[in-house]
């Protein structure tokens, strides 16, 4: 199982990995504009990582198909855990 591409005007299949070969598969952040569609696919060749960039009206569909595979990627997430300082401020009233 895993992720093909296809000629669009043919859909002849150009590409395909498993799932197990991807590392990442990213959008494209271009600006503030709502309409970007480009995104970026990392996947294992031989003895190397390679990416190759896309484009599709239909971006967020594929990354959230995609990525509900995730757990079979080569390279598995980590949790990022965040620690910061901070203070908590307490106001008491004596309401006698």
């Amino acid at each position: 199982m895993g992720i093909s591409t296809y000629n669009p005007t043919s859909f002849e299949v150009t590409n395909q990995w498993f799932y197990s070969d991807f590392i990442s598969v990213l959008p494209i952040l271009k600006g503030s504009s709502q309409q970007n569609s480009e995104f970026r696919i990392t996947f294992k060749k031989e003895r190397k990582n390679d990416s190759m960039t896309f484009s599709s009206e239909h971006r967020a569909d594929l990354l959230t198909e995609a990525l509900q595979f995730r757990q079979l990627f080569a390279e598995k997430t980590t949790t990022m855990l965040v620690s910061f300082t901070g203070y908590v401020a307490i106001n008491k009233c004596n309401l006698s």
